[in-house]
């Protein structure tokens, strides 16, 4: 008798307990463990209490990067005041200044400010992140296989193995462009958010009774008790440097990281067509083989930026400083003795 009552609820549009009307209870379950198991794409409205404030990401990102670089530490890191990691840092900084004159804070779900470039496509329906409230932090460290991550908060680490690979200060920028690009665009928070509302049921359900408002850092408010925060906040880091380091940004989010790198590119008066030249130089490479059917090879993304480029008329197409900065590239890393680069890429753009 039990079996069929429930078995008469779930089969009805909606039913009635007490005096609460649930519409359509079935897909209520079905949303209930989608959401349970962070399947479920949550909407806009529901996104919005789970939104990391700048400090939230900064913190967030230090996190992750903190157990990223684990493995570098201390040998294979190099030392800020070294002349590389000085270089790699002066680099990155005029790009970043271009990404910042560049920032686009309208539009969005949350957000009633017009767009600066309402032209521009993008992927999710938000603005650009805030800059980062401790400035951007360009880290090098020692690894032959080609890194380049651009982490929430301003965090971008690159390996030397990848410099390695560039053949100029251009390309060398395109690379710091497109990590940019991840970390204005929010890849990497935006998708930390849709997971911690995507399993937003598992995480009521595992709350005491003695709920509390807690914020960590000064944006993101939970109604969960201190422990519980933290304890979500971590889940979040762990998750993030589990997507990171096993199948990289979502193909989507690498041509979105491509266009506005590029676009950064040229508003440092770099090659707007150094990242495609890049792209080109190490299609060949293994070590830049894409790993499933999703990513595309660096040639195909050369092509999308290349066409970028010419539709959207960005200047310059060669920079007029490029003798110069090549030079000054050679300086900060002397040519190496070719060796024959390991065919197993460790982490992805």
């Amino acid at each position: 008798m039990i079996k069929l009552g429930l078995a008469v609820v779930l089969a009805a549009d909606a039913c009635t307990i007490g005096t609460v009307k649930i519409e359509n209870p079935v897909e209520q379950v079905k949303h209930t463990v989608k959401r349970a198991a962070g399947t479920e794409e949550c909407t806009p409205q529901q996104l919005w209490p789970y939104t990391f404030s700048a400090e939230d990401e900064y913190w967030f990102g230090r996190n992750v990067a903190d157990r990223l670089l684990a493995p570098y530490v201390p040998a294979k890191i190099y030392e800020p005041d070294s002349p590389q990691a000085i270089y790699l840092n002066e680099v990155g900084n005029v790009v970043a200044a271009a990404s910042a004159a560049q920032r686009d804070d309208g539009g969005g779900y949350h957000n009633d400010l017009p767009r600066k470039f309402p032209a521009r496509a993008r992927l999710d329906d938000t603005a650009d992140r805030p800059l980062p409230i401790r400035g951007y932090h360009f880290i090098l460290v020692k690894d032959p296989q080609p890194v380049a991550l651009g982490l929430p908060g301003g965090f971008v680490i690159v390996s030397d193995g990848l410099v390695a690979r560039t053949t100029d200060e251009d390309q060398l920028a395109g690379v710091l462009a497109h990590e940019l690009g991840h970390v204005t665009r929010g890849h990497g928070i935006v998708a930390i958010e849709k997971m911690l509302c995507g399993r937003r049921d598992s995480v009521f359900a595992q709350a005491s009774q003695n709920l509390h408002a807690t914020k960590i850092g000064g944006g993101l408010a939970l109604n969960l008790p201190l422990d519980k925060a933290i304890e979500l906040f971590d889940q979040g880091v762990n998750y993030f440097q589990d997507i990171i380091t096993t199948k990289g940004y979502p193909a989507a989010y690498e041509g979105e990281a491509d266009a506005y790198g590029t676009r950064y590119l040229a508003g440092a008066s770099y090659s707007a067509l150094a990242l495609a030249d890049l792209l080109n130089h190490v299609d060949k490479d293994p070590a830049f083989k894409p790993t499933d059917d999703e990513h595309e090879r660096p040639a195909s993304r050369a092509t999308k930026v290349t066409k970028l480029v010419t539709d959207e008329k960005l200047q310059p197409g060669h920079s007029p400083y490029e003798a110069d900065r090549t030079k000054r590239f050679g300086v900060a890393f002397p040519p190496q003795p070719a060796s024959t680069p390991a065919a197993q890429v460790k982490t992805k753009s």
